[in-house]
């Protein structure tokens, strides 16, 4: 049901939509994501010699230049086909990356595809993307994914909005910070919200302590 959803969501307004009573447009976006790469992908991100990225929730390919701001190789996944076909055109029209640097997932590739495929993973990303994983055994799927690929000094960087405030609909759940931080930390990451950022918590989940 959660895939027919944002396959339909997509497929009815494309990479610009409504989200809770705003409606975005792509100056709003814009502004959101230059945000987020000054005030949490580069203070959090850019002096970790990152290898690849993945972004978990990727949508269609909106955070792909920031991240590979910080990063050599990205890997952007989402549970919708239709998202991934946007950020597969978004990519082929693009003037400087391609497929060499660039790769979209569906959920379901990437838990099918070869570890070698993938390669490691040097560093997570999610932009309001977990809060849409509803079913928490999911969540914890996805999360023991990327941590099983990761490399020794693997960081997570997660902007989400969290609770205690409830969600009003049925495709989002708003988790405590504290609850994303036990989470992460039973798959072997040190765990913590770092500070908020908008209406969000930014959280950072390390491999090893560092």
């Amino acid at each position: 049901m959660i895939k027919s959803y944002w396959d339909d969501r997509y497929r009815r307004q494309g990479p610009i939509k409504t989200v809770g009573t705003v409606r975005w447009t792509q100056a709003t976006y814009d502004k959101r994501r230059d945000a987020t790469l000054a005030r949490v992908i580069r203070p959090l991100l850019a002096a970790r010699g990152i290898g690849n990225i993945i972004d978990i929730g990727c949508g269609p390919g909106r955070f792909m230049d920031p991240l590979l701001s910080v990063a050599d190789g990205y890997i952007g996944v989402d549970v919708s086909q239709e998202a991934v076909s946007l950020a597969d055109k978004m990519l082929d029209e693009h003037e400087y990356y391609d497929r060499t640097a660039v790769r979209f997932l569906t959920t379901e590739d990437f838990f099918a595809i070869q570890d070698n495929y993938i390669g490691v993973l040097d560093a997570a990303f999610t932009s309001v993307a977990l809060q849409h994983v509803v079913d928490d055994e999911e969540l914890k799927r996805i999360i023991g994914r990327v941590v099983s690929l990761s490399g020794d000094s693997f960081r997570w960087v997660s902007v989400e909005s969290t609770g205690p405030k409830e969600a009003r609909h049925p495709h989002v759940v708003f988790r405590s910070p504290e609850e994303y931080c036990e989470l992460f930390d039973s798959f072997g990451l040190n765990a913590m919200h770092v500070m908020n950022f908008y209406d969000c918590s930014v959280l950072v989940a390390d491999k090893g302590g560092k």
